[in-house]
């Protein structure tokens, strides 16, 4: 019996023996005279239990089942070791069809002995900033080396674009170190999904911020620009996208917070589905992406989206290329990665180039090259690569000079004096002089003989 039980049964007898009246007993209890009678009639036919609650030791209808419990706590031990209470939670659901809430499975696991590796701390303080009104109008990219494969594996990048105004994760990409080809990619994914975004968020990574910034060319300082663009840089100016940096990681918080929640969520779910691969990762994202944001994206302020009109998919890959400058020879060719191409135009016709003319060669994020000249788009035929032919030496009887081709390095004839040199003729001379009492001259009639005794 509880202690409120208790004090209720000795009043109560207390009454029953006469001490007090059914009043003095009611306004102990704080009871009505009513109340007090059903209380005494119960003691009087039951005894003392009948003050006890009738739903005492009864099973809620809306209890969870033990066998429930017992697999929470099994998988919770086993298969979801690790994971946070929240996480658990909607891997329930997602796999196994147990639909209940954190509360209920955080009792269940503490009551086994289970505690959570994710602790909580309290977040330091940092002006806030709110939500831009449409999705749409900043992005905010980044990239997070982390094992997403696994302890065992090596470690490969997570690059990722979430949306300001809604949370929403727009595009991601495992990528094997941090690089342009996969910001490039983000934008692609963003651009072909959704449209072009008005702004993009990003740190001062010399991808996005070139170390020379102070330093400007002379076409650029024409062109008014404050510094030079990288060629991620330019990308973005060529689709009209505004690009903003910013400088501290607090500043671009709402990334930074995914890349927390991610290296959470996401590395465990990798583990479960056997992924090992940055082939089989970027896969899985097809299918994780769409599930993480319906479970933590928000609507934004404003439903209409910011984005405007994607180009057309040849105009993207041009804009979303990695871009070489080449210089043309005498033979309209330029040379890529030790192979020469020539121009050719809509018509299959070689394009002619002055020597020295600037040629840009674009490659874009499928590894398809063009080239950029005078404004336009041309194709790039690959020369057929002919190694170099061995010239043939023809002596001289005279001179000795080669007649064409590379020189071979000079061979000093048998009888030179580098090949009579002896290590020990100083050694040897210097003893002889001291027993002869002799000198030791310069040889004035053989240049080979290098020293001579008299």
């Amino acid at each position: 019996m509880s202690k409120e039980e208790l004090n209720r049964l000795l009043v109560i007898q207390k009454h029953i023996e006469g001490l007090i009246t059914i009043n003095e007993a009611a306004k102990i209890l704080d009871l009505s005279s009513r109340q007090v009678k059903r209380l005494k009639k119960g003691v009087l036919e039951l005894g003392p239990q009948s003050l006890a609650h009738g739903n005492r030791g009864r099973v809620p209808k809306h209890a969870i089942p033990e066998d429930v419990k017992d697999q929470v706590i099994m998988l919770a031990s086993s298969r979801y070791q690790g994971f946070n209470f929240h996480h658990i939670r909607d891997l329930l659901s997602f796999e196994y069809d147990i639909n209940l809430s954190v509360s209920s499975v955080r009792r269940i696991l503490i009551s086994a002995g289970i505690k959570s590796p994710k602790k909580k701390r309290r977040p330091k303080s940092h002006l806030s900033r709110p939500r831009r009104a449409r999705m749409g109008e900043l992005v905010q990219i980044d990239a997070s080396p982390f094992c997403w494969l696994g302890p065992d594996k090596p470690c490969v990048a997570l690059l990722a674009a979430i949306d300001d105004a809604t949370g929403q994760v727009l595009a991601a990409v495992f990528r094997p170190s941090e690089d342009q080809i996969g910001y490039l990619m983000l934008i692609y994914q963003i651009v072909t999904t959704y449209g072009v975004p008005l702004m993009v968020y990003s740190d001062r990574h010399t991808i996005f911020l070139s170390p020379k910034a102070e330093k400007l060319s002379i076409e650029e300082e024409l062109a008014g620009l404050s510094a030079p663009l990288t060629n991620f840089g330019q990308s973005l100016a060529d689709l009209g996208i505004y690009h903003s940096f910013a400088r501290s990681p607090q500043a671009k918080g709402r990334i930074e917070r995914l890349w927390e929640t991610l290296q959470d969520r996401l590395a465990k779910e990798l583990s479960l589905a056997g992924v090992v691969s940055i082939e089989d990762a970027n896969n899985f994202l097809l299918d994780f992406i769409p599930r993480f944001n319906a479970k933590f994206a928000v609507p934004p302020d404003n439903p209409a989206p910011a984005f405007k009109p994607a180009p057309d998919d040849q105009q993207l890959l041009l804009a979303l290329s990695l871009r070489h400058r080449r210089k043309a020879d005498s033979g309209s060719t330029i040379c890529f990665k030790n192979m020469k191409y020539q121009l050719i135009d809509k018509d299959q016709k070689l394009v002619c180039l002055k020597k020295g003319a600037t040629v840009t060669i674009s490659v874009d994020i499928f590894g398809s090259i063009r080239a950029l000249y005078n404004g336009n788009v041309y194709a790039l035929a690959a020369l057929n690569h002919q190694p170099p032919t061995e010239a043939k030496a023809v002596s001289s009887s005279n001179s000795g000079v080669q007649k064409a081709g590379c020189v071979p390095p000079h061979r000093p004839a048998s009888n030179h004096p580098w090949k009579r040199w002896n290590p020990n003729f100083l050694r040897s001379n210097h003893n002889k002089s001291l027993a002869n009492n002799s000198r030791v001259t310069f040889s004035q009639n053989h240049y080979g003989d290098i020293f001579s005794e008299h």
